[in-house]
């Protein structure tokens, strides 16, 4: 049975993310099957625009399905496996982040609940982002060995000041004044117009005619802008050692709280997003999108993903052992060689 419910109502292509007891986290068949309808939908003079939302009202999707790419991951370092699904789970991931980002028609996304990682990948790069009051955004990627990917260095370096880095960095997470601040939003809906929304769509009304009607304005002031100061403070060094160091230079809550989470993330994976965000700044959505491909499979091939699916989806102890353990031991060497080394599969192409 298919995960992705698919329909037609009226001139809309509806698209309904159903593994609700998995937080409707996102597995390679379900990146298939997305893919496959927005192409069917791409050229179909009937479709004026495409809805994606989710089941349930925990989560619109709380990231990628990452313990099958894990396992394979793990037969690949016994040569048992030749590595397909860590190659074509995130190529073909980062192919349909970049469909959505170049689709012609109207891509609105309704996200309530907890979006992380591959949810922000099928949400932010649409033309409409609308959240309900129950939003919690993250990019929590450097907890677990990996970094902010679909997409996410191209949104996070083009944020308010140095608020993209330091949310990438710490895996901050967003309520609904930060979502818009940092524009992953476009609109705010309360859930139960939200719902209404989408049943005056299945009657036959127009989103450009009824959008304004259900959105709100949300005029709360959120933890990025608060400390919009502080962030461009200490987040605005040229390296992760200058961060860390203006952090410790001063006692602040704002500094005890960014620190305690900086600690908790793979510094390789750290590094890794530092460079990504610095050189996303320049680049166009395409040259990111084969960055990250490269960079997926960087960590495809190294240790701390492993160690941090491991801790945190496998043991459940929360206690990843990184290697190296700190930014003073890293070699910049190799994190370079992370962006310049072709995946075995080769480059990202595009549809």
């Amino acid at each position: 049975m298919s995960e992705v419910l698919a329909k037609v109502v009226g001139n809309y292509g509806v698209l309904t993310l159903d593994r609700e007891k998995a937080l409707n986290a996102i597995n390679h068949d379900m990146i298939l099957e997305i893919r496959k309808h927005l192409l069917d939908w791409k050229d179909d003079d009937d479709i004026e625009a495409v809805i994606i939302q989710a089941k349930g009202e925990k989560a619109f999707c709380a990231g990628g399905d990452v313990k099958a790419v894990y396992e394979d991951g793990l037969e690949v370092k016994k040569k048992t496996s030749k590595g397909d699904l860590i190659a074509d789970f995130f190529f073909d991931e980062y192919q349909l982040n970049t469909l959505i980002f170049n689709y012609p028609k109207p891509y609105i996304a309704l996200v309530n609940g907890v979006c992380m990682g591959g949810g922000v990948g099928i949400s932010i790069h649409g033309a409409r982002r609308i959240i309900s009051e129950n939003l919690m955004l993250a990019m929590p990627e450097t907890g677990i060995g990996l970094f902010p990917d679909v997409g996410g260095s191209y949104f996070l370096s083009r944020a308010p000041g140095y608020t993209g880095l330091f949310a990438g960095l710490t895996g901050h997470r967003m309520g609904v004044a930060d979502a818009l601040y940092i524009g992953f939003a476009t609109d705010y809906m309360p859930l139960d117009k939200m719902q209404e929304f989408v049943s005056e769509i299945e009657n036959g009304k127009s989103h450009t005619d009824i959008l304004d009607e259900f959105s709100e304005d949300h005029n709360e002031v959120g933890y990025l802008e608060t400390h919009f100061n502080d962030i461009q403070k200490h987040f605005s060094h040229d390296s992760l050692k200058e961060i860390l160091n203006s952090l410790k230079s001063e006692d602040t809550d704002f500094t005890k709280q960014a620190l305690k989470l900086l600690n908790r993330m793979s510094p390789t994976s750290m590094a890794m997003f530092f460079e990504q965000y610095n050189r996303a700044m320049s680049m166009t959505f395409e040259e990111i999108m084969v960055m990250e491909y490269r960079l997926s499979q960087a960590c495809m091939h190294g240790h701390d993903f492993f160690e941090g699916i491991r801790a945190l989806l496998i043991d459940k102890d929360k206690n990843p052992q990184w290697s190296p353990k700190t930014i003073d031991a890293l070699d910049n060497k190799v994190i370079e060689r992370y962006f310049n080394t072709v995946p075995k599969k080769g480059d990202l192409t595009f549809l």
